[in-house]
């Protein structure tokens, strides 16, 4: 999913009317993303991948339920916060390429509102997909064919650009908490069978 990470969140953040503001607000989370996930993509062929993907898959289940279910996540708005949610991100990226799990539940966790997550998100997925790539070419993961396969991806995001322009905050906070309840079950059938 390398390129259209790359495409999509490029696209996202320029077109965020207050990208300074974020990028202000967001640098020690993106700069935790970037070591952290250039260091753990490289070794990504040594990562019990079952074992990966269903402590992630996990994850995912437990955060959207915890918020879908009305259980607030008490996080604040320090530094501390972001390096630590930056850290965990960057490790997860690096080991599955999914860093996105951890960036949202700490926006949503935020109550950031739903223009803010997409700018947010934008930048800190962007600032995660250079380390990715390079680690995964050190590694020997990623090549032209899989590049070409990865084009696929961005007409998914084409379908979730249409639908955040005709949702409310409430529908969106809901949709992306249901999407990563689903997406969190994935990786559990799939490490688990």
């Amino acid at each position: 999913m390398w390129l259209p990470i790359l495409a999509t969140n490029s696209l996202q953040f320029s077109r965020a009317p207050d990208r300074r503001l974020i990028a202000s607000r967001y640098w020690p989370f993106a700069l935790a993303i970037v070591v952290s996930i250039f260091v753990t993509s490289m070794f990504i062929a040594t990562y019990p991948t079952a074992l990966l993907t269903v402590t992630i898959g996990v994850a995912m289940v437990v955060l959207s339920l915890n918020l879908l279910l009305g259980l607030k996540l008490r996080i604040g708005p320090g530094r501390r916060w972001q390096v630590g949610f930056g850290v965990l991100s960057g490790a997860l990226g690096g080991i599955s390429s999914i860093w996105s799990p951890t960036v949202a539940m700490y926006l949503v966790a935020r109550d950031t509102t739903k223009e803010h997550f997409i700018a947010a998100t934008g930048f800190l997925f962007l600032a995660g997909v250079l380390p990715l790539g390079a680690g995964q070419m050190i590694a020997g993961f990623l090549t032209i064919p899989v590049l070409l396969k990865t084009l696929v991806g961005l007409v998914g995001f084409q379908i979730g650009e249409f639908l955040r322009n005709r949702v409310s905050q409430t529908q969106f906070r809901r949709a992306v908490l249901v999407a990563f309840l689903i997406m969190g079950v994935r990786p559990i059938a799939i490490g688990l069978f």
